[in-house]
C-alpha cells in the first residue's frame, strides 16, 4: 500500500503539472541539521492531481490521510524527496535536500481536519488535527488519572 502511494505520487510529480506545484507551489519552511521541513498546501495538492485526473491517486491519498496520516505524509515526502533528487530537481533552482535528510511535510489549508483547541480530546490520538489557535500561556502538561 505505501509503495503503491509512493510510486503514483512520484509519478505525479514527474508531470509538469506535479513538478510545478513541487517547485512553486511547495515551500521550504526551515532546514534544523537534517530535517527539511515542507510546507504543502492542501487545497492547491488538490486541484493539482485533479487538474491531471489522476483521480485513484486523490482516492488512495485521502482514504490513507483519514486512517493513517503519518503513513500517508510520509508517502508524499518520499516522493517529494526522490523528486527533488533526480536529475530533473538537479537542474532546477529548488531546494536540495542531502541525500540523507529527511523530508517532512507540513500540510496547511486542511480544513477538513480543522478544529478548535478546546475540542482536542484522546480521541484524535493518530488522527489528522489542524489546529488554529492563538497561544496566551504555556505550563507544563500534567495529565489528569481517571482510574487506577
Amino acid at each position: 500500500r505505501r509503495a503503491n502511494l509512493i510510486r503514483q505520487f512520484a509519478a505525479f510529480l514527474s508531470t509538469d503539472a506535479g513538478w510545478q506545484y513541487l517547485t512553486q507551489n511547495a515551500k521550504v519552511e526551515s532546514v534544523v541539521s537534517d530535517l527539511v521541513a515542507l510546507e504543502v498546501d492542501f487545497q492547491v495538492l488538490q486541484d493539482r492531481i485533479a487538474h491531471v485526473n489522476d483521480l485513484t491517486l486523490w482516492a488512495n491519498f485521502a482514504v490513507a490521510l483519514e486512517m493513517q496520516p503519518t503513513e500517508a505524509l510520509n508517502c508524499l515526502a518520499a516522493a517529494a524527496h526522490e523528486g527533488l533528487a533526480s536529475e530533473r530537481g538537479k537542474s532546477a533552482a529548488c531546494p536540495q535536500p542531502g541525500p540523507y535528510s529527511l523530508l517532512a511535510i507540513r500540510l496547511t489549508n486542511h480544513t477538513d481536519s480543522l478544529l478548535p483547541f478546546r475540542e482536542l480530546k484522546s480521541s484524535y490520538v493518530d488522527k489528522l488535527a489542524t489546529l488554529r489557535a492563538t497561544v496566551t500561556r504555556v505550563s507544563t502538561v500534567r495529565p489528569l488519572a481517571k482510574e487506577m
